[in-house]
């Protein structure tokens, strides 16, 4: 109990960016699981490449809501930001609800919950970092990436029960609810009030962390001259330290994607549909969920790096095998099983850490731009893996069964770069955490 109580402000402060996580799961997992998003009436092609606009929209428009929330972080209020977040989500929530069908209606749907998601995620990033403790920076952020796997499974629940309408209503009660909580909730970072000259920063340091007063009092003095040095120096985005940190999240991140992108999505679940038929989404998402869970007990019981190669290592194996047995066990239940695993591993800690990484390497001064370019990577790996996608899926119109192998290879590849280079930021202060490749 009490340690409950001890994080127990942190913890209710993002309550409300959680309501809008399960949002934006819900719809994320409506471009990659929707088939119809890519019916060749809504493709277009841009010189010889084809592409379908309602399910890329979601991605630029998310990077584009993760720009102005990086932009406007450092002068407005994380309430403020939240409510333009939820507003958006609501809105593009009633769209989805009213007009499902109907491809413009579908488009502006996407439009405004892919700005809200990407909104809303980065300055949950930035927000977490600066309120969390070291010891719980990295459950707070992992538990708004099991928010947004938890919407995606509320969406296969509705995609297995045909109730897209009555789960729509309830994501925009979801998000209209996040507007009283957040009222309450989400005060400012002890780190906004400093950067912005405002008072009570070290009271609102004692709300966020129940510890004693000396203990407080040390970190907000080293915290403050910190920061005070920071903004006395120079904005140098092409510093050693900024781009050496960049690299390496851009190479976390990157190792996250070659295995979690819509290519490999729609690859993996095409071979289950054929044997879990509408119960597929559900199943690889349960997995999904129980792998996230268990992450809670093991993420930060050894170094990152440990964590992530090896955990990248199980899963390239398991794609091998799955690869092998497909060969020539396609019409079994044997290959199934690996496939499903592939989701539990997932789930274990592979897309956490990036985040994670997001939310405390950067440096202060640099954080806010650094995290746009790395989420400008992301989003744009996503929207290539469309592109190849449908490439694929009205050229080739086949399931090729080398594709495990070329996966599995990327991932190990990373992975292993991402050993070398990853230091461990495991329970270390904000400011010793950006402080890590600075030398």
């Amino acid at each position: 109990m009490n340690g409950i109580r001890k994080y127990k402000n942190q913890f209710l402060a993002i309550i409300p960016a959680s309501f809008i996580s399960i949002c934006s799961g819900f719809h994320l997992a409506y471009g990659i699981f929707n088939s119809n998003l890519g019916h060749k009436d809504w493709m277009y092609n841009f010189g010889n490449l084809p592409i379908s606009i309602v399910p890329v929209s979601y991605h630029i428009l998310a990077f584009c809501g993760g720009v102005y929330a990086s932009c406007f972080y450092r002068n407005v209020s994380i309430y403020k930001l939240h409510c333009i977040s939820s507003a958006f989500m609501a809105l593009g929530g009633v769209v989805f609800c009213l007009f499902e069908d109907i491809y413009y209606t579908i488009l502006t749907s996407r439009i405004l919950t892919g700005f809200a998601f990407g909104s809303s995620h980065i300055s949950s990033l930035f927000y977490i970092g600066e309120i969390s403790s070291k010891e719980k920076r990295a459950q707070l952020v992992l538990f708004q990436h099991l928010c947004l796997t938890v919407g995606m499974f509320l969406h296969s629940i509705s995609d297995a029960f045909g109730i897209f309408f009555g789960m729509g209503i309830f994501l925009v009660m979801l998000s209209c609810t996040s507007y009283p909580i957040g009222y309450y909730t989400m005060k400012d970072s002890h780190v906004f009030l400093i950067l912005n000259n405002k008072e009570d920063s070290l009271k609102r340091l004692k709300h966020f962390r129940d510890e004693k007063d000396e203990i407080i009092d040390l970190e907000h003095d080293a915290l403050q001259s910190y920061l005070i040095e920071e903004e006395s120096r120079k904005f140098n985005f092409f510093s050693r330290h900024n781009i050496l940190t960049l690299l390496v999240i851009v190479l976390v991140q990157n190792s996250y994607i070659s295995v979690f992108n819509p290519l490999h999505n729609y690859l993996r679940l095409l071979f289950m549909k054929s044997f879990l038929m509408k119960w597929t989404e559900t199943v690889a998402l349960s997995a999904r969920i129980f792998g996230t869970l268990a992450s809670f007990l093991i993420l930060d019981c050894v170094p990152k790096k440990f964590h992530f190669t090896i955990l990248s290592g199980i899963i390239s194996i398991t794609l091998i095998t799955f690869g092998s047995l497909l060969i020539f066990f396609s019409q079994l239940w044997l290959p199934l099983i690996f496939l499903i695993s592939v989701e539990f591993f997932l789930g274990l800690g592979m897309g956490g850490i990036s985040e994670i990484l997001k939310s405390e390497l950067f440096p202060i001064k640099e954080r806010r731009m650094s995290v746009s370019v790395a989420y400008f990577f992301e989003e744009s790996l996503q929207i290539i893996s469309f592109v190849i996608l449908y490439s694929w899926a009205f050229g080739l119109g086949s399931n090729p069964t080398y594709w495990p192998f070329i996966f599995a290879a990327i991932l190990l590849i990373c992975s292993l770069l991402v050993f070398f280079v990853l230091k461990d930021s495991r329970k270390e202060h904000l400011i010793d955490a950006s402080m890590l490749y600075s030398d």
